[in-house]
């Protein structure tokens, strides 16, 4: 019960964000809904995508490339912090 009420006030508290960062940025008002469903979008479907780039490009230096596993690590989390902030950055600027 306790990890479903910190996933509700984590979801409140991201889209609170993100209407406060669009309405700083001068972005026209949107409906709740409709920014709950671009968050959600954000935290389910990109959240898959970023795990599999990041497994990709572990993979990739790691195996093909024949680095270290530390490097492939190092890789694979700044590739996916990048791709999630550039989607970030993509949906609060819509």
């Amino acid at each position: 019960m306790n990890s479903l009420l910190t996933a509700v006030f984590e979801f409140l508290s991201d889209l609170l964000l993100f209407r406060y960062l669009r309405h700083q940025r001068g972005r026209t008002e949107r409906d709740l809904g409709e920014d709950a469903g671009h968050l959600v979008r954000f935290h389910v479907i990109d959240g898959i995508v970023a795990a599999v780039l990041g497994v990709l490009v572990y993979a990739l230096l790691v195996t093909g490339m024949d680095l270290s596993d530390k490097v492939g690590v190092v890789g694979a989390v700044v590739a996916v912090i990048g791709y999630l902030i550039w989607r970030y950055e993509k949906m609060v600027n819509r």
